[in-house]
């Protein structure tokens, strides 16, 4: 009997025990047979102790979990057992949940977070974004790109849709292929990160927005709150929105709940394979490997279990159905999608265990937001034995930890703080050519350096030598007045002005007509830079423009009013009267006017779009200032009134843009804590350079035209151009051509021009490059502007059209060698000693092999 105790009576007395329960009742069975070994009682105290846990086990709740297939463990509690989320949350970790990274909950059928969704046709999702997937063969990168705002319903519609709505299935398995294999195709809507609540106040179990953890602790002390964090955000999903591989921020908890629409399918890695990963994913994707070490955190890397397996990483699988939760574990990664419309709820959570989790983790130091969080809080309070080798091991190596700048309203007397975004910058990227002593040009305007009004109006003189005079619209200058500026010029102007007045205060000089975009300055022809590279990988015309492509902004052309030059007789800024909406048609006296910021006296107005003074600056509704080209150039900024070109509404800029991180100024953003401005993009297809639109400016880039769209171009790309703009084809030159639908190279027997012409269709499109052969019934003289034409089109149709001007544009004849003789204009000439875009190098070289 003794010999048969463990294998027998704790199976048949207690077979549900929990693994804890049994291997105690092991020690004390080895305790029973070393101390009562020769009692004959020892039967009886056995059968008598396993009884007692039965009858203590029976009063508590069963709790029933199961393996899902994908490796998963899915636990579905009673309502008691679900009153008390920490409690149940660590005995998931106890039955090992944690082990594989994610684990799913099904809520009892008596829990109910909201009794109707009906209401929410009318939620904003302020800050949809369209996800770009690039990549090939199971290795993807993701770009999430800002799209305006809509509405619930609206965006309901476009995820119902035959462009957005998923493909028919059969099965999930099958939904997942089809993902996989079309993950690059169809950018979908995604209403990520939008801070708020669908759980209903009154729900106390399991409410996200209240979890009542030790995260949570830091509300009730420190009154800190961060949205997604440790407060609630609303996920809109539709067909293929995806999230990549990631761990949450400081390696928490997260807790994601799904309230109805369609399945997310969930991957996940165990915590052991986390370092596994990230080697494979530095490997992988090594420059973003190389401009930050935990670039993983910019949710941007996509890889495919298919990939993952291949190199011994094992992946687990799950399904979220409507009404389930999904519990992500400290240090686990996950990704996933969306198999169709979706709404979710998720935040984060901590535990004590995750404290020496987020003792651990690594930071992103390239966003200067990115959310930290000081352990010293935790550290103190829920491992008191480890506080003071903690304290002085970290304050002794790692002193600067102590200058962070805290989220909180106060800062604790002897520690730091407890929250806050690091400030630390990314490393300069190697390929970048913008020099780290470019900010010192412009020293004394920036805004971490104390005002120096007498600098900015010396800036503000220097800024009107360009050929525009217009500190608005030198944006578009060729001739920019800033390239050659520096910060010696710019005191040695200040010194003169602090002893004499500026003595020309009024040019009567007219200007070219120019117009800001999006219909305040029209770019005149004379000024508007063509886009030499188009596009990017996969296109074979790249410097090919679609006749149709460029839709016209509309036009407001200035009259001789609105071209007058007037100067400030305050700070000195030069600008038109229409670029900076001085209404009226009498010219105005040239010495008494003074521009909005000098005439209410603000005389320590700065920019809230960027980190430069200096400037025309406008009022913004909500009391701050902005520059006029600044407002005009970022997406979602807007002028109340356009002719006045005042109040400057920014108050909808979403937090994605918010997030980018000029490249120009990168050693003046390391010495500011808040308030970097607001940047844009490079107009280039997939390049996602961000940069403040005044660096852009003083740093000598233009606008410039790409496609249907109009823009800043980043200094790469302007390099680029500069050297192709020089760069020119003559006869003898080796070039290449598109003949048959394929590349032969060939030699340029003669150069010689050809008048082409813009043109304007009804639809509003415009073609800047027609040649005279697509003109039907040509006339007699050579069409002027205004002229109306009648142009027969790629698709053989004829479309009537307006003459807006024409230009010299060289023709090329050139023998091929297949030995046929072509006449061809520029964007269809490739020369062998221009970069050429990836797409129609490969498209060259798989012709030549052929």
């Amino acid at each position: 009997m003794q010999d048969l105790v463990w294998d027998s009576s704790i199976t048949i007395l207690a077979p549900d025990l929990f693994p804890l329960q049994r291997l105690l009742l092991h020690r004390l069975d080895e305790f029973l047979h070393s101390c009562l070994y020769a009692c004959a009682y020892y039967d009886v105290i056995l059968s008598v102790v396993l009884l007692f846990a039965k009858i203590r086990l029976s009063c508590r709740p069963k709790m029933s979990w199961r393996m899902e297939p994908g490796g998963v463990m899915c636990f579905s509690p009673t309502m008691e057992q679900f009153r008390d989320f920490s409690a149940f949350v660590a005995y998931m970790e106890d039955q090992g949940a944690h082990k594989f990274g994610i684990a799913k909950v099904i809520p009892p059928k008596e829990w109910c977070p909201r009794r109707s969704y009906a209401d929410i046709g009318s939620v904003v999702i302020s800050t949809p974004v369209s996800q770009f997937v690039s990549g090939q063969q199971g290795i993807y990168q993701l770009y999430n790109i800002q799209k305006k705002a809509l509405t619930y319903n609206e965006f309901a519609a476009k995820a119902n849709s035959d462009q957005y709505k998923p493909p028919k299935y059969s099965n999930l398995e099958e939904l997942e292929r089809k993902y996989w294999k079309n993950v690059t195709f169809n950018q979908p809507l995604y209403g990520a990160d939008i801070q708020g609540t669908l759980t209903e106040p009154s729900v106390k179990e399991w409410n996200i927005n209240r979890l009542a953890t030790i995260l949570d602790g830091m509300v009730d002390e420190y009154g800190v709150a961060i949205p997604g964090v440790n407060t609630a955000y609303l996920y809109f999903g539709m067909w293929k929105t995806s999230f990549a591989w990631h761990t949450e921020d400081m390696d928490l908890y997260s807790i994601n709940y799904l309230h109805f629409g369609a399945p997310k399918l969930w991957y996940s890695l165990s915590p052991e394979h986390g370092p596994k990963l990230e080697r494979l994913a530095k490997g992988l994707f090594p420059e973003c490997a190389d401009e930050c070490a935990s670039f993983l955190r910019h949710k941007m890397s996509i890889l495919s279990p298919s990939v993952l397996r291949q190199n011994s990483i094992q992946v687990n699988k799950v399904t979220q159905e409507e009404g389930q939760f999904i519990i992500t574990f400290p240090y686990g990664y996950h990704s996933g999608f969306n198999a169709g419309l979706n709404c979710a709820e998720s935040t984060n959570f901590a535990s004590v265990r995750w404290i020496d989790f987020g003792k651990r983790a690594t930071q992103c130091k390239c966003q200067p937001d990115n959310v930290r969080i000081n352990m010293d809080y935790f550290v103190e309070k829920y491992q008191p034995e480890q506080w003071r080798a903690y304290y002085r091991q970290k304050y002794s190596e790692s002193p600067a930890l102590q200058t962070e700048d805290s989220l909180l309203g106060r800062k604790r007397a002897s520690q730091g703080p407890v929250l806050s975004f690091s400030t630390s910058v990314k490393r300069q990227r190697i390929a970048d050519p913008v020099k780290n002593d470019w900010t010192e040009r412009f020293s004394g305007l920036w805004h971490s350096q104390p005002r120096n009004f007498a600098l900015e109006r010396a800036f503000n003189q220097l800024a009107s030598r360009g050929t525009t005079r217009c500190c608005i619209c030198s944006i578009f200058d060729v001739h920019s007045p800033y390239r050659g500026m520096d910060s010696a010029q710019i005191r040695t102007a200040s010194q003169g002005l602090q002893i004499s007045e500026h003595s020309e205060r009024s040019r009567g000089v007219r200007s070219l007509k120019v117009v800001v975009q999006r219909a305040l300055i029209e770019l005149p022809s004379s000024l508007r830079r063509r886009c030499s590279v188009e596009g990017g990988e996969g296109e074979t015309r790249g410097r090919r423009r679609s006749r149709r492509a460029m839709k016209r902004e509309p036009s407001l052309e200035q009259d001789d009013a609105d071209s007058q030059l007037i100067t400030c007789q305050s700070c000195d800024i030069t600008v038109h009267r229409g670029c900076y909406g001085v209404t009226g048609d009498a010219p105005l006296p040239t010495q008494d006017w003074q521009c909005t910021r000098c005439s209410e006296k603000a005389v320590n107005a700065e920019c809230c779009l960027c980190v430069l003074r200096g400037g025309a600056l406008k009022p913004t509704t909500t009391g701050r200032w902005a520059h006029l080209v600044c407002a005009v150039s970022i997406p979602e900024v807007f002028l109340e009134d356009s002719s006045r070109k005042e109040p400057v509404l920014a108050s909808d800029i979403p937090r994605s843009r918010k997030k980018l991180r000029c490249c120009m100024c990168l050693p003046v953003q390391a010495t500011m804590t808040r308030g970097l401005g607001v940047c844009v993009q490079c107009v280039r297809d997939r390049c996602y350079s961000a940069f403040h639109v005044t660096c852009a400016q003083y740093r000598g880039l233009l606008t410039e035209e790409c496609g249907e769209r109009s823009g800043l171009v980043c200094h790469k790309h302007y390099m680029v151009q500069e050297e192709q703009a020089g760069l020119e084809i003559g006869p003898g030159d080796e070039v290449y051509v598109e003949q048959g639908g394929k590349m032969v190279s060939g030699k340029v027997v003669e150069v010689s021009s050809q008048t082409q012409y813009e043109v304007s269709f009804e639809d509003g499109s415009v073609c800047s490059n027609l040649g005279p052969g697509d003109i039907v019934d040509s006339p007699s003289s050579p069409p002027q502007q205004g002229s109306k034409l009648r142009v027969r089109w790629s698709d053989g149709q004829i479309y009537p059209t307006t003459v807006l001007g024409q230009h010299s544009a060289p023709l090329y004849t050139v023998l091929c060698s297949t030995g046929r003789k072509l006449q061809l204009t520029d964007e269809y000439v490739y020369s062998t000693r221009e970069k050429l875009p990836r797409g129609l190098q490969n498209k060259i070289k798989k012709s030549l092999k052929t």
